[in-house]
């Protein structure tokens, strides 16, 4: 993981850059695609809470802004894999598709959808995997930035 892309917030945790934000268009390019995280080392994380300080925790947002006609939303599906050395991953949770935005009259909607993780009985490295799809077909565009705040750490942080 590239350091530069996570801030030590104190006592609370840390917020590292899940991935890279990309956009999609109903029907074609990056819907319904699964987008691929960034391999996060979650003893790494703990350097500064004290030996052996693992997050048990992590909250996943996705920060979008769509464009959707009446009626139509954006979901979004949560893969959750974890790994001993970073290379060999399996499946630790799915998280199903979940509408993240609904647009009742047309138009442009933003927000977050956040998905609560309990990372406790997860191997050192973790990775998160999300599905957007928007159920319009042609017209309905996306931007989505994914977020990841780690937490649960069992010491506060060296000072």
């Amino acid at each position: 993981m590239n350091m530069v892309n996570q801030k030590n917030i104190g006592a609370l945790g840390v917020l590292v850059r899940a991935g890279a934000g990309s956009t999609l268009t109903a029907g074609g390019a990056g819907d319904n695609t699964a987008v691929v995280g960034v391999g996060i080392d979650r003893e790494t994380l703990g350097v500064g809470y004290g030996a052996g300080s693992i997050p048990f925790s992590a909250l996943f947002g996705v920060a979008y802004t769509a464009t959707l006609a009446a009626g139509k939303t954006l979901s979004n599906a949560l893969l959750i894999e974890d790994s001993a050395d970073g290379t060999n991953w399996g499946t630790y949770q799915t998280i199903a598709s979940a509408q993240a935005a609904i647009s009742a009259s047309g138009g442009t909607v933003t927000g977050v959808q956040n998905f609560q993780v309990f990372l406790g009985s997860a191997r050192r490295w973790v990775r998160f995997t999300w599905t957007p799809d928007l159920n319009a077909s042609g017209t309905d565009t996306a931007t989505i930035f994914p977020m990841l705040f780690i937490g649960g750490f069992d010491h506060l942080p060296v000072t």
